[in-house]
């Protein structure tokens, strides 16, 4: 039976493993929002707790080592810290909160729950020039890697699953229209948006 790492190495790889590996919660992406994530606790027999989030924005649950165990996830994230921009909130107001890139969110109910949209694009008007005046996240502030490596590598001597890294969400698409606006951004990419795209991939 290969362990978790080797299963990833082989698919990575192009062999063929012995069953193909499983990944929830590795982003936001993969992974379950809380309501979801605390009732599939409940189906597996597990203990309610404290659920933790990966991402404010989509709600995403950091799934719990119990969950992985019983599920046989093969992948585990190393993920980027917040920094020291974190996101904020308005006292007055908890329906909304503006995230790290300036994007301002809003809460809307739906039957199971509620979810957060895109209240304020912060680029929706913006030029070329105003690219310089926005308030970026610094992507040398520390607080962002601080610890990585220390976890990296005790997870990687101390369990066998493939570990990967990433900064719980990221993507050339969704970032783009959050700082733009979806309606901008599908009417017309101009030589702004393009830019913002590179600069998220690169």
């Amino acid at each position: 039976k290969l362990t978790s790492r080797e299963r990833v190495k082989m698919a990575l790889n192009h062999q063929e493993p012995d069953r193909l590996h499983v990944d929830i919660g590795v982003g936001s992406s993969p992974s379950i929002v809380v309501e979801g994530y605390e009732k599939l606790r409940d189906h597996l027999g597990l203990p309610a707790g404290k659920t933790k989030m990966l991402s404010k924005s989509f709600r995403a649950a950091k799934i719990d080592e119990d969950v992985v165990k019983k599920l046989g996830v093969d992948i585990i994230p190393v993920n980027l810290k917040g920094g020291s921009k974190a996101q904020s909130g308005d006292s007055k107001n908890r329906d909304t909160f503006r995230d790290g890139w300036g994007v301002v969110w809003k809460k809307v109910a739906n039957p199971y729950g509620y979810y957060w949209e895109v209240a304020v694009p912060p680029l929706k008007d913006a030029a070329i020039e105003d690219l310089e005046k926005h308030n970026w996240p610094d992507p040398e502030d520390p607080k962002r890697i601080e610890g990585l490596t220390e976890e990296g590598k005790y997870l990687y001597q101390n369990t066998d699953y493939a570990l990967m890294g990433g900064p719980v969400f990221k993507s050339l698409w969704e970032l783009a229209y959050m700082l733009r606006g979806f309606d901008t951004l599908l009417t017309g990419i101009s030589s702004l948006d393009t830019l913002i795209l590179w600069s998220d991939f690169i």
